[in-house]
């Protein structure tokens, strides 16, 4: 999954508003981190949850970004 959204960062962020691309940059780039270290990272309960609640963040960020929600049907 990580790969996934990492390659999608990198096709979406030439095409949206400067500082959405910037936030989406910096997402990519602590999923690489992550990514580097995620046995240990997993294998730590406190770790897990602070992804967990990073994703979340991110998440909730990235749908706000686009809109979605605010259209009105």
């Amino acid at each position: 999954m990580a790969d996934e959204t990492i390659c999608f960062i990198e096709w979406t962020a030439a095409e949206i508003e400067p500082e959405y691309a910037e936030e989406l940059v910096n997402i990519q780039v602590q999923l690489a981190r992550w990514k580097l270290k995620f046995g240990s990272l997993w294998s730590n309960e406190s770790e897990r949850k602070n992804i967990s609640e990073q994703a979340s963040a991110w998440s909730e960020r990235v749908l706000d970004m686009s809109g979605l929600l605010s259209e009105t049907i």
